[in-house]
């Protein structure tokens, strides 16, 4: 996830202060989680490798049905600022059904979403490749499925982008075997897609020279220094970042090869053709072919209706403010986030939101279900019209009949 640069508009200091009081609230159970390849054990009590366990994996706590936690990945993350959002407009309501909403920051999208599976948070902001792993139960969550793990909404997308310096001469991923390169940390979203990509090109990681796997917040810089060949990050676009970077020395950014792209979304559902626009940074004046993800807010099926929809109704009375926060978050629009296919099963608060609010998108749904079935099924919907007419013809008939 890239770190969103000062550019930005900074939050208020009530956000400020949400942060602050959260990480307070962790201090007992918050533990530096740092990845390491060589950990391969396993736990006896848990029967969950080492390397893939979480600070959040003790007993289920029980949260105060009157306050709201929101769990994201890093610190000063896109997620973690979306999470402290959201927590200000819950904050903000002058009839205070919940005593107060706070942000728990985890080291993973997989500490995020084990942090609600066990009762840490109501609600975490996830990549969708790490929420259908932790439904299925495959993956890292093989040990730990996560079958009451419930959708709320997308909130933006994140797009896989391979960021070089235009003077290497690099054009496909190809190109960065035997190089040095950056990439997010174990367990994020970022890492688990270039997992997949380099394996459907039949490598492993001993292919490349080396690996900064530090937080990608510290990559960007080493580009045009040199000290890096390439940087891998899924992220959101426009990118505050690498604007900043294609400043300071020209950039590219590699496109994903059409065959890679088309295996991806033919195996995982969860991924989406996508291109970054050209303009958005200086030397990249075209379309660049890749993939994207969304990423959305999750929450357990054991988290209340009234809770769920008290969340989304304070996301819709800020939407305007929401969508002028960040420049990646411009085209966000509940409704059509909320026709979006999810991952998860929609949580049940959900649906009640939409009944009340935007009941259209059910009949939308409708429409095209019978759409659909009279496709398949070559129905003669006009054959279909005109017998009913004439049931109605012959019921008026008889009608009359019986009045003389």
């Amino acid at each position: 996830m890239s770190k969103v640069i000062a550019e930005e508009p900074s939050l208020d200091t009530k956000t400020q202060t949400i942060s602050q009081s959260s990480n307070n609230d962790l201090n007992t159970i918050t533990s530096n989680n740092k990845s390491n390849n060589a950990i391969d054990k396993i736990d006896n009590k848990s029967k969950i490798p080492i390397k893939n366990r979480s600070q959040y994996d003790s007993s289920k706590l029980i949260i105060d049905d009157k306050e709201i936690k929101i769990a994201a990945a890093g610190v000063n993350t896109s997620k973690d600022r979306i999470s402290m959002l959201l927590c200000l407009y819950v904050n903000n309501v002058t009839l205070k059904k919940y005593r107060r909403c706070s942000n728990i920051n985890t080291n993973s999208d997989l500490e995020s979403i084990i942090a609600v599976q066990n009762g840490y948070a109501q609600f975490a902001i996830v990549g969708e490749n790490f929420e259908k792993q932790a439904l299925v139960g495959s993956d890292l969550f093989k040990n730990r499925k996560f079958e009451s793990l419930r959708s709320i909404i997308p909130l933006y997308k994140e797009t896989l982008t391979i960021l070089v310096k235009s003077s290497s001469g690099f054009k496909k991923i190809n190109d960065l075997f035997d190089k040095k390169i950056a990439i997010s940390p174990q367990k994020t979203s970022s890492r688990y897609l270039f997992d997949q990509i380099i394996g459907l090109y039949g490598i492993n990681y001993n292919k490349f020279k080396d690996i900064d796997d530090s937080p990608i917040e510290n990559h960007y810089n080493n580009i045009c220094t040199d000290k890096i060949d390439g940087t891998i990050a899924l992220i959101e676009h426009p990118n505050e970042y690498i604007k900043n970077i294609s400043r300071s020395c020209e950039i590219d950014i590699i496109p994903l090869d059409d065959n890679i792209i088309d295996k991806l979304i033919q195996t995982y559902s969860e991924y989406q053709n996508n291109n970054i626009k050209p303009g958005l940074y200086i030397g990249v004046p075209f379309n660049v072919k890749s993939i994207s993800l969304n990423t959305s807010l999750i929450s357990n099926s054991d988290v209340s209706d009234e809770m769920v929809f008290f969340i989304l109704k304070a996301l819709l009375d800020n939407q305007d403010v929401f969508t002028m926060t960040y420049p990646f978050l411009q085209d966000f629009s509940i409704k059509k986030s909320l026709e979006i296919k999810p991952i998860a099963p929609k949580h049940s608060g959900v649906n009640k939101f939409i009944d009340k609010f935007f009941p259209s998108i059910n009949e939308e749904k409708i429409q095209n279900k019978i759409k659909l079935i009279t496709t398949n099924t070559n129905i003669d919907t006009t054959n279909i019209r005109i017998n009913e007419i004439d049931k109605k013809n012959q019921l008026s008939t008889n009608t009359n009949n019986t009045g003389h």
